[in-house]
């Protein structure tokens, strides 16, 4: 029998939870990770006993996060993880969840995050169009208004128009001024480029979050290249990340490194996101460790070796089937290269 949390919410909003979550926690992998994304920077994460089916866990997880209350960030924990899922769900899902935060928040008396989604290009020129027709109505409809007002005669085909532009321009007119288009939004970055171009990769990958932090713990470490003397600098790094075919690179080689380390973590045991790899516990090469250590996101700043591996990675001349067939030989170059390894 599951124990009650502290702060219960409606049957309703609970069953409506259960049923929502259970289906995306099935897997123990995957819901580690997906509890890590929200939660690695959270003691909350610690107290989570990942075993068992999907239900109990499930069940137990909601009444965790329900008793646990706020993040460091003010939000509260179980609304936390719904944005996380929300930001992998497809669009009917993410409105089932949003349905739930707001139910949830009402409840919780806590607040709610919500991110919007864009409107499509050519959905939202459509509405400025519609915006800037309805704004020339309104000019004309107050116009005609104020002629009346004022008791000038209405324009017709015999009026002469020049004398009502005259008598028009007496009177003081506050008109409403035209709806124009809205400034257009600022490109994307450098890092939304990278992000994007993994998520249209043809390098099929099973764990898109640790691919996401990833990415993130090296845009964190842009100002740690320093090697001028090698051209490996912040400026050179970002002109790799901004190459045609960087998704490509590092879904190849997130993949098989972290499917490695997690089989690792479920045959000895250990927390696969807090466990240092090392070579004598785990006999992983240089590359291999700095690769999970950016995961995980406890890396620290980049010394020699690990600037010169990572530009390596960016920068290498490979054929770009490799990354799909397999890169244990890249991997092994690397070591050599950047670690001298062996």
């Amino acid at each position: 029998m599951q124990a009650q949390p502290t702060i219960i919410v409606d049957q309703t909003t609970y069953d409506e939870l259960i049923h929502t979550l259970e289906p995306l926690l099935i897997d123990q992998t995957q819901r580690q990770a997906l509890v890590w994304s929200a939660f690695h920077n959270s003691p909350v994460y610690r107290q989570i006993d990942f075993a068992g089916a999907a239900r109990p866990f499930t069940i137990n997880l909601v009444h965790k996060l329900l008793d646990f209350g706020e993040v460091a960030s003010g939000q509260h924990a179980l609304m936390l993880l719904l944005d996380v899922i929300h930001n992998q769900v497809g669009y009917n899902k993410q409105q089932r969840i949003r349905r739930l935060q707001l139910a949830l928040a009402q409840q919780l008396k806590t607040r709610l995050i919500i991110t919007t989604p864009q409107q499509p290009a050519r959905s939202r020129l459509r509405t400025l169009k519609w915006i800037a027709i309805l704004g020339m109505f309104v000019l004309v409809g107050f116009i005609l208004w104020r002629v009346h007002r004022a008791g000038l005669p209405v324009l017709s085909t015999t009026a002469a128009p020049t004398v009502i532009i005259t008598q028009l321009t007496q009177q003081p007119l506050t008109a409403t001024p035209l709806a124009t288009a809205a400034d257009p939004p600022p490109p994307p970055s450098l890092k939304d480029q990278v992000l994007a171009d993994m998520q249209h990769s043809s390098v099929s990958i099973a764990y898109r979050p640790e691919a996401n932090h990833f990415v993130d713990t090296l845009f964190a470490h842009l100002d740690d290249f320093q090697l001028a003397h090698l051209g490996i600098t912040k400026q050179t790094v970002s002109d790799a990340l901004g190459q045609a075919g960087v998704g490509d690179r590092i879904n190849g080689i997130v993949q098989p490194i972290w499917a490695e380390w997690v089989s690792l973590a479920n045959r000895n045991g250990f927390d696969m996101y807090t466990t240092e790899p090392t070579l004598a516990e785990h006999n992983l090469t240089p590359f291999r460790r700095l690769v999970i250590r950016m995961i995980q996101a406890r890396q620290g700043s980049l010394v020699d070796s690990e600037q010169h591996a990572l530009y390596n990675l960016l920068t290498r001349q490979e054929d770009p089937t490799v990354w799909h067939t397999g890169v244990g030989g890249v991997i092994a170059a690397i070591n050599r290269e950047s670690f001298q390894w062996p």
